[in-house]
Formats: C-alpha cells, sequence, structure tokens
C-alpha cells in the first residue's frame, strides 16, 4: 500500500492541512473539482484517510510557513534568506504544477535553475558538502530578483490552486 505524507502550511493566519504522495511524479491530492484537497485540521485529515484508504506516514507533518514567506516577498533582504524554507517551498510549488498538469517544473529556465542549485548547496546536505565544510552563499541583487520571482509564482499558484473550505 502506498503511503501517504501529512503537509501543514500557514497561509492567511490560517494552518491547513495537505496530502502528498510519490507516484511517478510527487503529487498532492486534488479534489473532484481539480483543486489542492485541503483539510482544515488533523481530524478531518485521518477521517479522509479513513475513508479513503489511504495509508498515512507516522512521520512528522511537513511543515511550511507562506505567510513568512510572503512577507519576504514583500521585503526581501538577503540576510533574511533561509534556504532550507526556500528550497523546501520552491520543492512543494513543483509538487503543485506536477498535480495540476500531470509533470514537474520545478526549476524554471529563466535563471531558476542556477537558484534552485544556489539554494540546494546552501542547505549543506551531508550527502553533498563534505564534512566540515559549509556553503555559504553570496547572495547577488539578480539573485534576488529570481527568488523574489520564481517562489512568487510559485506562491500565487499554490493560492489558486487550493480548493475554497
Amino acid at each position: 500500500m502506498r503511503e501517504h505524507f501529512v503537509v501543514q502550511f500557514r497561509l492567511g493566519a490560517t494552518e491547513r492541512y495537505l496530502i502528498w504522495y510519490v507516484d511517478d511524479v510527487d503529487v498532492l491530492i486534488l479534489n473532484e473539482e481539480g483543486k489542492l484537497l485541503v483539510l482544515v485540521d488533523v481530524e478531518a485529515l485521518r477521517r479522509y484517510a479513513t475513508q479513503n484508504g489511504l495509508k498515512l506516514a507516522t512521520a512528522k507533518p511537513t511543515w511550511y510557513d507562506f505567510d513568512a514567506l510572503s512577507t519576504w516577498l514583500e521585503m526581501p533582504a538577503a540576510q533574511s534568506i533561509d534556504p532550507s524554507a526556500f528550497l523546501n517551498a520552491w520543492n512543494l510549488f513543483g509538487d503543485v504544477r506536477s498535480s495540476l498538469i500531470g509533470r514537474s517544473t520545478v526549476r524554471d529556465p529563466d535563471g531558476g535553475s542556477r537558484i534552485y542549485e544556489k539554494l540546494f548547496r546552501t542547505n549543506n546536505l551531508p550527502s553533498v558538502a563534505p564534512r566540515g565544510v559549509s556553503c555559504e552563499p553570496d547572495w547577488t541583487e539578480a539573485d534576488i530578483r529570481d527568488l523574489v520571482r520564481v517562489p512568487g509564482d510559485g506562491l500565487q499558484l499554490f493560492r489558486s490552486a487550493l480548493a475554497r473550505e
């Protein structure tokens, strides 16, 4: 049985839940109107999973604070870039695109791939960074523009893809 993972997010000062799983591409469950299935609380999430025969992973939900991202997008600054939060949001927005159109478009050809790679390296994952060595990026003005544009577009897509409660 396929395992499903819980995604918890804050948007508009409200916390909600989504369900994510791995198929040919990583996708989120959609409702009958083709929008992201949004669950209002853990009880609703468990009820949905039970009613639909889904196996929920026991892992802690993956957390996304889209209010914090929105705040950063309004007043971007290099010193307040959280590479992990940006990379995680970028990946989720790619999964949203995959869910809606059936393929991943995480990286965008207009400078986005370069910034994605920079975010990835800056996370200093053990499999990428040599032991004891960390990557401290120098964020350029062009980087900041791309970090406003690409995640900004992703957040706009995410908002438009949410099912109405």
